[in-house]
């Protein structure tokens, strides 16, 4: 024994060990379908988009007041029919993903912004069409 020594440290070490010897991919993975994991996070870096960010909702506000307000309305109540009243909710009830293609590709009289706007970008504006919600 050093002077000074307190035993407590190592056996608090000592838990630790035994905790990480016993912890393994096994256990942690079992009940986690990877498949469910791996595929929609492979997609997304495929396209460009990473994962790991989070939307931003101000950014979302500006792109749309930019690009979507003239016919969208700056509430999300359309100013041209037959866009949908975001404010309502109409068309924006899919997933991220599928609106994401929908608004690069267009639909009727709404231009496509590939190109034009970023995907990361949109995905912003999917996320602040959501907060427009009544």
């Amino acid at each position: 024994m050093y002077p000074g020594y307190n035993e407590k440290p190592d056996e608090e070490l000592s838990q630790y060990n035994y905790f990480m010897k016993t912890l393994n991919f096994n256990t942690v993975c079992k009940n986690i379908n990877l498949f469910s994991v791996f595929i929609p996070v492979f997609i997304l870096v495929v396209s460009g988009i990473s994962p790991v960010l989070a939307a931003d909702i101000f950014k979302g506000q500006e792109i749309y007041m930019q690009n979507c307000q003239i016919c969208h309305g700056p509430d999300g109540r359309p100013v041209v029919y037959p866009a949908p009243n975001f404010a309502l909710g109409e068309g924006i009830i899919k997933p991220d993903m599928e609106l994401l293609d929908t608004i690069r590709i267009g639909k009727g009289a709404m231009p496509a912004f590939r190109g034009i706007v970023r995907d990361i970008d949109i995905l912003n504006v999917i996320s602040y069409l959501r907060t427009l919600q009544n």
